[in-house]
């Protein structure tokens, strides 16, 4: 019963089986379809998971090859990567810049040649299936459409073929099917027969692939070879570095120079009788050993260059760092520059606005010290018709203004930040009592009436008899003996304000040749702000009503200036600009407070 029942189980499990195939039957093409979906992703895994073990990058595919040129940086072989430890593998530097066919590779056997074949063969076959390359940055590796590679031992004794033979067969049919999109790798070319011979058949090969136009990689220790590529402009002769005092291979490339194949300093190396070596050097012949000496020279004075192309770039990458540290410092004094700007914007905007505040105060208080004047005045000229006071009252009047005036623009002098005056600063040391001096926001010269050495100020007697204490950085010029005698031989001109009406007033305006119009056209803000001054105040002194003022339309900002400047006054009453047909916009008219 037992065996009986072990069998129904077995039955029962083969029908339940074939009930689950049944069901995935129908669904066989999306088993399928994730089945190679799985194997893309696993392909992709392993490839990312192979380049993160041999430290690949992903290297530019070079399509234009041909006019850029190609090379690959660093370059080590994936197997000897996967079997050596780190850093156990010196890195090649393989480089075909624009219109280089063939590089010839020579040097002492183990020092690499046929490894850097392999290198080169590999790394484009793996750029082809997508693969990271163990490569440095910045490499170049093009789509070749075929790879052809003669390397190590053809020889076959079924067939009937030696090492020559096998090695020519080889190359016969690399021949017939290598074209200008195609990679060529010939180990040891010739190899296996008459030097002389082998070595003619070399560079016959050799130039059939130069006029293809086929990249080609060749290792050769023919000297005939070498010298043929050392003399060509689009082949490189290249030399696998070799230490002759150490008597070991460096494996890495040296461009523009043959290698020497050392076959005598290895076989002294390994034991050979001194003897031995000797008459092999005597029957190497006089114009070997010329080639032999002159090779190993310039392989020494290559070694050198090549340490200064090392201590080159280390100076070029500090300089590049330092570079780097300077903008970076340029950048932070340009933001901290930006930031300080700001500040002192925002303080100077503060200072102005204070000293607009004072100004408003200081002309308001004017304003009422006129008013209660001219009402005294009035009440006395009541009192006591055509006496003294009231024929003097008006010029009295204007010269008390005019020191209340440089009063309070003497106090929003001190207000604002003291400037270096341009030019040569003042030498205080000499000043002296009774000198003329040039002061900061006054036409006329001042006079130095105190001294104070010890805080560098003195006191000045400005017009209108106003005596001002300020620093030396308020003096802009100390006027010479000759400036003070031009300057007090000048006719002094007497200013005095009309007294009669306004409309006699405008027409002595008229009269003595001033009329009330002032073209800035073409002025800056600043020169219109200097002649803007004095017009008004001569307008005023001649009891002028209105004023234009002619700034034409162009950008508009010697408008809004002038606007900025008249703004403030408490002496305009408004301005604004005529009807179109009188200027509009080109012209501005202002007109005075009535007095």
């Amino acid at each position: 019963r037992l065996a009986l029942l072990l069998e129904a189980e077995r039955r029962e499990e083969i029908n339940i089986l074939k009930l689950l195939a049944a069901r995935l039957r129908g669904q066989a093409p999306a088993i399928s379809r994730s089945l190679q979906a799985v194997l893309r992703l696993d392909l992709l895994q392993a490839r990312a998971r192979f380049g993160l073990d041999q430290q690949a990058v992903i290297p530019e595919l070079a399509a234009d090859w041909r006019e850029r040129g190609f090379a690959l940086r660093k370059a080590r072989h994936p197997l000897l990567v996967a079997g050596l430890p780190a850093g156990g593998v010196v890195p090649i530097d393989i480089e075909f810049p624009p219109g280089r066919i063939g590089l010839v590779i020579s040097g002492a056997n183990t020092g690499g040649k046929t490894v850097s074949l392999k290198t080169m063969g590999l790394l484009v076959l793996m750029a082809r299936c997508g693969l990271p390359l163990p490569v440095a940055a910045g490499s170049r590796v093009p789509l070749f459409t075929r790879v052809f590679a003669a390397i190590g031992d053809e020889q076959n004794l079924t067939a009937s073929l030696s090492t020559f033979s096998g090695h020519l067969l080889a190359v016969r049919a690399i021949l017939e099917q290598a074209d200008t999109r195609s990679l060529v790798l010939l180990d040891e070319l010739g190899v296996g027969t008459d030097p002389k011979e082998g070595a003619a058949l070399a560079r016959a090969v050799l130039i059939e692939l130069k006029q293809r136009r086929t990249i080609f990689m060749v290792t050769t220790h023919y000297n005939d070879v070498k010298a043929w590529a050392y003399g060509e402009e689009d082949i490189s002769s290249v030399a696998v570095a070799f230490d002759p005092e150490n008597f070991r291979p460096l494996y890495h490339l040296q461009y523009g120079v043959p290698g020497l194949s050392n076959a005598l300093r290895v076989a002294e190396k390994l034991g050979f009788p001194g003897s031995l070596i000797e008459r092999a050097r005597k029957l190497l012949g006089d114009e070997e050993d010329r080639v032999v000496t002159l090779a190993a020279r310039l392989e020494k004075r290559l070694a050198r260059i090549e340490e200064h192309e090392k201590e080159l770039f280390h100076l070029k990458q500090q300089a590049r760092i330092e570079a780097d540290r300077g903008r970076r410092l340029a950048d932070e004094l340009e933001a901290e520059k930006k930031k300080l700007a700001g500040r002192a914007a925002g303080e100077v905007a503060e200072v102005v606005r204070e000293a607009r505040r004072r100004f408003r105060a200081r002309f308001e208080a004017l304003e009422n010290a006129r008013r209660q004047y001219e009402a005294a005045a009035k009440l006395a000229a009541a009192k006591a018709p055509g006496e003294g006071p009231a024929a003097a009252g008006p010029e009295v009047r204007i010269g008390r203004l005019r020191g209340l005036f440089n009063e309070a623009r003497s106090e929003v002098e001190e207000l604002l930040p003291e400037l270096e005056a341009a030019g040569e600063a003042v030498d205080f040391s000499r000043l002296a009592v009774g000198d003329r001096v040039v002061v900061a926001g006054h036409q006329q010269p001042a006079q130095v009436v105190e001294l104070d050495p010890g805080r560098r100020r003195l006191v000045v007697l400005l017009e209108g008899n106003l005596r001002v204490s300020l620093g030396i950085a308020k003096v802009l010029r100390h006027l010479p003996a000759a400036a003070e005698t031009a300057a007090s031989s000048r006719p002094r001109v007497k200013i005095s304000r009309p007294t009669g009406s306004r409309e006699e007033a405008g027409g002595a305006l008229g009269a003595s040749g001033v009329v009330p119009v002032l073209n800035l056209v073409g002025k800056r803000v600043e020169e219109a702000g200097e002649l803007l001054g004095p017009f008004l105040d001569r307008a005023l002194l001649n009891g002028c009503q209105r004023v234009e003022i002619i700034h034409g339309h162009g950008t508009g900002r010697l408008r809004r200036g002038l606007h900025e400047m008249l703004e403030p006054l408490p002496y305009v009453a408004r301005f604004y600009h005529p009807d179109p047909a009188a200027g509009g916009a080109a012209i501005t008219i202002v007109e005075f407070e009535s007095r």
